[in-house]
């Protein structure tokens, strides 16, 4: 273990990496990027890579998901040790082992997916058969997101349910408007996205 703090210290690009890691949940290259630029302001999206090539080969770094676009990575159990000796901080969470990673995957890339999936779980107020229509969707995230319309919001709802992330729940009163519920495992990555 000695070896692996003075290696991981020796360069500021594997200490700013390895910090990114600090919550414990899975990242994409570009989040680990923007949580590293707080120690190394200079740290390219090609030296993220590369020092995660070099903890992946250290065994310290796994991805988890088979996406070709957002692969997500996390801390091995000796990587979680390394970085409570580099740190000096408790070691950080375990990853959730019963989520769909490669769904929270296509979350994560979509700004208006990962918000309209938040949005959808605070609608819900951790009851699990609330249910909420696409209107109602888009005019709780209007005051975060003032750009995103109907349409936008009514796309991520149709690949929420294409992927199982939400379920419908029949029609409002008046039968205008088709009603959705979180499902299950919408529920979960919603979890891991609030922290």
């Amino acid at each position: 273990m000695e070896d692996g703090i003075k290696w991981v210290r020796r360069g500021s690009h594997r200490t700013a990496v390895l910090s990114a890691f600090q919550q414990g949940y899975p990242l994409t290259s570009t989040q680990i990027r923007l949580l590293a630029l707080k120690l190394a302001d200079s740290i390219s999206a090609r030296d993220v890579r590369r020092v995660l090539g070099e903890f992946r080969d250290r065994k310290h770094v796994l991805q988890i998901n088979s996406a070709a676009k957002g692969n997500l990575f996390r801390l091995t159990e000796s990587g979680r040790q390394l970085f409570s000796h580099v740190f000096g901080a408790p070691k950080p969470k375990r990853t959730p082992g019963d989520i769909d990673w490669d769904l929270y995957s296509f979350v994560i890339i979509g700004s208006i997916r990962k918000a309209a999936l938040l949005q959808l779980c605070k609608l819900s107020n951790g009851k699990p058969n609330s249910a909420f229509t696409v209107a109602e969707t888009r005019r709780s995230l209007k005051t975060d997101y003032p750009g995103i319309s109907l349409s936008m919001a009514s796309r991520a709802m149709r690949e929420f349910k294409r992927y199982g992330l939400i379920e419908s729940a029949g029609a409002t009163r008046k039968g205008r408007s088709r009603q959705y519920v979180l499902s299950e495992m919408g529920r979960k990555i919603a979890e891991v996205l609030q922290g």
